[in-house]
């Protein structure tokens, strides 16, 4: 095992780490003091968010079993984080069952099927069938890659409080693969293949799956496979510092799966399942995806991350964690304003088999909650700062227009010369209240919100 967790359990270690937050990186933001002398961001730090389509204007081409659908779990009762003891990815903290149903229900929800071995069976079939492999589904022996995001994991193997992709939801998908599509422990890899797979997310997945396969960057402790990397794979349109090399867990597998964390993002405004590749490859670009600087119409690599066919065109599920979520990527979990959240944890599951539509519908949750908010305390991220979400969906309207986006760059990364199609449909909905897309409108084209 690793070094004790000096945060876990330990509520004294939490309020001194937290203190040590507060304290740096404050100069040069414009700042108000709040309720009980609470240093909070003034409102007028960033401009708000503001998509230049407007809102229900889809662009793309909609994937999918129901085509653009995605489904939105949400249950208060699933996480329950008092937020002054332990830490949110305790056992005591989530209800494994509650979170069990919830991607069980999504899953059933995005294929149209009333049990989680039909809906796991049709998910494998779809995907054979688009690929030109027959209307099977798995198949004894194939090989499943589950990418991860443990972004904040990435100075050793101490567990940290910062949020990550909560290991309840890794089960829960997990128990779907080997539970109801029959797929052996061994033939799955949990993977983020540049940072440390801690402690608290090995012991409770490897509890309940012995044999399942864990890939780090490092290797460091039993039971973790140090990553390896293929030699160049992925041919980028534009020079820029994004590797060429994708993790040999990822090239290996017939399946990925992507389970990414919702949160803001200090370079790209929000960081989703396209940024969640940045560990499945041996470089990471932090110029040409900065929204807020390089504005619309331009060059993102990380269209041809998600299109390469090792990576998103392998794709079976995305699976949206938010769970527990926040402003910035380097941080704690911060309760939600909006409705139906209401001062709470978001307690939420985004699933798809649409990633341009999971996406986009995070997009928005995100948005609508942290760009407006001026009661965000400074300090619970390493640099001190709210992130600038403006231009942040810069990368889905290139995404979905692959074929022909507003860049007229070509996209194609997998060295054959061949551009790539749609990577799926993007758009906003229609406001805040309603929460509602095109085909929630009763249009035959857009996303499809459903609520479990």
């Amino acid at each position: 095992m690793g070094k004790n967790n000096h945060f876990s359990g330990n509520p004294t270690h939490r309020r001194s780490f937290i203190a040590t937050m507060f304290t740096g990186a404050l100069s040069g933001l414009f700042l108000r003091k709040g309720i009980a002398g609470i240093t909070l961001l003034q409102e007028s730090v960033f401009p708000k968010f503001s998509s230049p389509e407007g809102p229900n204007n889809p662009m793309g081409t909609e994937l999918g079993i129901v085509p653009g659908r995605v489904a939105w779990a949400h249950d208060p009762k699933a996480v329950l984080w008092n937020e002054t003891s332990g830490n949110w990815w305790d056992e005591a903290a989530n209800d494994q069952e509650r979170i069990v149903t919830m991607v069980s229900k999504s899953v059933q929800s995005i294929t149209n099927e009333p049990t989680d071995k039909k809906a796991w069976k049709a998910l494998f079939a779809d995907f054979n069938k688009n690929r030109g492999k027959g209307n099977k589904g798995y198949s004894k022996g194939e090989k499943v890659a589950i990418k991860i995001n443990l972004n904040n994991d990435r100075t050793s193997y101490d567990d940290t409080p910062w949020i990550n992709t909560s290991p309840q939801v890794i089960f829960a998908v997990v128990k779907g693969l080997v539970k109801e599509s029959g797929v052996a422990e061994e033939n799955i890899t949990i993977f983020d293949a540049i940072r440390y797979v801690t402690p608290h997310m090995y012991d409770y997945i490897h509890k309940a799956f012995p044999g399942l396969k864990f890939v780090d960057g490092y290797g460091g402790l039993p039971g973790r496979i140090k990553s390896e990397w293929t030699s160049a794979k992925i041919t980028y349109a534009v020079e820029n510092k994004c590797g060429p090399g994708i993790a040999t867990c990822a090239t290996e597998a017939d399946y990925l799966i992507n389970i990414y964390t919702a949160k803001g993002h200090p370079a790209t405004g929000v960081t989703l399942s396209a940024k969640n590749h940045y560990g499945s490859i041996d470089g990471r670009d932090h110029y040409y995806i900065k929204g807020a600087k390089m504005g619309y119409n331009q060059y993102n690599p990380l269209v041809e991350v998600m299109g390469h066919r090792d990576l998103g065109a392998k794709t079976l599920l995305y699976v949206c964690d938010m769970l527990y979520s926040c402003y910035h990527s380097d941080a704690l979990p911060i309760k939600w304003k909006m409705a139906p959240f209401n001062n709470s944890w978001p307690a939420s599951i985004f699933v798809s088999q649409d990633p341009i539509a999971c996406d986009s519908v995070a997009t928005d949750f995100l948005t609508a909650e942290f760009d407006a908010r001026t009661d965000i305390p400074v300090g619970v991220n390493a640099k001190g700062k709210k992130v600038d979400m403006s231009n942040c969906d810069t990368f889905l309207h290139e995404a979905a227009l692959a074929h022909n986006p507003p860049s007229k760059v070509v996209y194609a990364p997998n060295g054959d010369g061949v551009k790539m199609q749609s990577l799926g449909v993007h758009e906003h909905w229609n406001n805040v209240a309603e929460k509602k897309y095109s085909r929630n409108l009763g249009k035959n084209k857009g996303i499809e919100l459903i609520t479990i």
